[in-house]
């Protein structure tokens, strides 16, 4: 009988590198990917809530991992593991609601000593007063559980607060954050496996995330960043420390950091696999396979990895073009250059794109490589301008 592997989420068509391993993939998600034998209906924005009784039926003698894919997922992954199959790698409840609520993430990097932005949480209560205190203003109300920096706001003025909270209806569900006007945005993406780290890529991101949402431009990621290697080093070791205070053993957790001149702050954790077009660009990085990396951690029955990636001198970006509604009416290119390892572009002269919901909705993306952090700077700036999407007006 063929070995099953649980599969949260749909993403880096995770299900044919898991049948090319010689596993048979069960797929929990809100649509059954094509080729699929075995799915299970749980909708993303339903599945924090969902029933671990959907999966009872399996057979978990035969189930040899549990991978999660998405943010969606975090904690109900987390739950299944529990309920079902505690000998698998993966997170336990108490990491994913640590990981998944931003004000008990913040709440316990202020235990562990891993400096983070001011904060209070909000309740109905909350005045303008208060929160300007603790946070100074203006500052920013975030979802406590969000992602993909959606539904955040910037709060200047008490007008603009009690506007807001008249507008929330759940006004506990968000959090009340420093802004920070002038900083610079990285990301630390720390592969673990059996409580030891084997990768770390540092990368500094061309804009905020929240910026890039807000107004729906391009945004991309240079790896290592243009820091000195004294502050990137910096950066990875406030990322071990938490995985370590955490008690994370395996996973992979794409932590984000905000750099300013007063230093750095953890920002957030995501135990999954990220978004943007980070695992491409860390496996031309590393010269192998991160997705064949990540599997294999939570895969119980393959050789976990455990030697570290040597990934000196290696410099790498991508680019993701922004998507606008409308109808394309042309697409221009200019891939033809020595430095970029892959582009591919998702749109089409004709189509037409009903809509967008965030930055990450892309219409083409390039990767880059360099020999040297003013090459990488070199290529990050000309990136933007290789791709045109012409709309009609």
């Amino acid at each position: 009988m063929k070995r099953h592997v649980v599969i949260f989420g749909n993403k880096w068509n995770v299900v044919h590198h898991v049948r090319a391993m010689g596993y048979e993939p069960v797929v929990v998600h809100g649509r059954c990917p094509e080729g699929c034998r075995q799915w299970i209906c749980v909708e993303e924005e339903g599945a924090e809530q969902a029933d671990t009784g959907l999966l009872k039926a399996l057979d978990f003698s035969q189930i040899v991992g549990l991978v999660n894919c998405s943010e969606y997922y975090v904690s109900f992954a987390a739950a299944v593991r529990e309920a079902y199959a505690p000998q698998l790698p993966g997170l336990r409840r108490e990491q994913a609601a640590l990981v998944r609520d931003k004000v008990l993430l913040k709440q316990h990097l202020q235990r562990v000593g891993i400096a983070t932005t001011r904060f209070t949480r909000l309740d109905r209560q909350a005045s303008w007063g208060a929160i300007a205190d603790r946070c100074a203003a203006p500052f920013l109300v975030k979802p406590r559980k969000g992602m993909l920096a959606r539904h955040i706001t910037l709060i200047d003025n008490e007008a603009t607060f009690a506007r807001w909270r008249g507008e929330t209806p759940h006004v506990e569900d968000y959090y009340a954050e420093a802004y920070l006007p002038r900083m610079r945005e990285y990301c630390c993406d720390t592969l673990v496996s059996d409580g030891r780290v084997f990768a770390q890529f540092p990368g500094e991101y061309t804009v905020s995330c929240l910026e890039s949402n807000q107004k729906h431009a391009g945004y991309g990621v240079n790896f290592p960043g243009f820091l000195p290697e004294s502050e990137r080093a910096v950066m990875k070791e406030m990322a071990r420390q938490f995985i370590a205070s955490a008690g994370i053993r395996d996973g992979f957790c794409h932590c984000e950091f905000f750099h300013t001149t007063e230093g750095w702050t953890f920002g957030e954790i995501g135990c999954r696999l990220p978004g943007g077009y980070q695992i491409p660009t860390e496996s031309h990085m590393a010269g192998e396979s991160i997705m064949d990396l990540y599997l294999r951690m939570l895969i119980a029955t393959e050789d976990a990895p455990r030697v570290p990636l040597e990934l000196a001198d290696r410099y790498c970006g991508y680019y993701l073009y922004p998507k606008k509604t409308g109808r394309v009416t042309r697409v221009t290119t200019d891939f033809d250059h020595p430095w970029i390892i892959e582009s591919k572009v998702f749109v089409a002269a004709g189509d037409e794109i009903a809509h967008e919901d965030s930055s990450v909705a892309m219409s083409g993306v390039v990767v880059y490589a360099a020999r040297s952090p003013e090459e990488l700077r070199e290529h990050a700036v000309m990136a933007p301008n290789l791709m045109t999407v012409e709309m009609d007006a």
